[in-house]
């Protein structure tokens, strides 16, 4: 087993924005202190990266891997919340159920979309027209924040703001499937300490934030 002095030298971490800002980066303080002969490089990229290649010790994805030779971890799944701040919900009126949101003003990842939800039993789809169609979640958070209508933010993003009151959550009974994430990393690194280590601070600290609530 290894020990703490085993990990030292350059970490290089590799995810989205997005989730560089609501999960990694609130956990790097302590993990650093932890192991104060490691130094962490967490950089951020939403397009395919050649992990071996770039010298990527470990990346974090969202979502569906394709077929490839890195090891992968799942980690905890994180569900998807539809949300909107108070003033836009006091401006606009609240939705009682999913063919409301036919009236308001929807802010979206992609054009055109589909979304899909599970009501008990019961599945309904909406094809919505957004207004603002903003692909990076942390700055799709900025702009619900701001009041510009209702969207789907991942829970670990958007639970903080519901906690300070910025954002509020809507139909909270409808449900998507949740988001798949994977720790990925090459097989030459396998082995490696810090690799390890930093996996296993990433699922204690998923364990400590609100990844999946049925709170409104």
């Amino acid at each position: 087993m290894a020990t703490r002095g085993s990990h030292r030298g350059l970490l290089r971490i590799n995810t989205t924005q997005s989730f560089a800002q609501g999960l990694i980066a609130p956990m790097l303080p302590e993990f650093l202190h932890h192991y104060p002969e490691l130094t962490v490089e967490l950089t951020t990229d939403s397009n395919y990266v050649d992990i071996a290649r770039e010298g990527i010790d470990v990346a974090v994805r969202v979502g569906t891997l394709p077929d490839s030779s890195l090891i992968a971890r799942r980690l905890p799944p994180v569900e998807l919340w539809l949300c909107a701040s108070p003033s836009y919900l006091s401006r606009s009126g609240v939705p009682m159920a999913a063919a409301d949101l036919h009236g308001h003003t929807l802010v979206v990842r992609e054009a055109p979309t589909s979304w899909v939800f599970q009501d008990g039993q019961t599945e309904l789809t909406i094809q919505p027209r957004g207004r603002a169609i903003i692909p990076d979640a942390a700055a799709q958070k900025i702009v619900l924040e701001g009041g510009a209508g209702i969207g789907f933010l991942p829970s670990y993003l958007a639970g903080p703001s519901l906690t300070a009151g910025t954002l509020v959550r809507v139909l909270s009974s409808l449900r998507q499937e949740p988001i798949e994430l994977h720790a990925l990393y090459p097989t030459h690194r396998s082995m490696s300490a810090k690799v390890r280590a930093f996996i296993d601070a990433l699922i204690g600290h998923l364990d400590t934030v609100e990844l999946t609530s049925s709170r409104d």
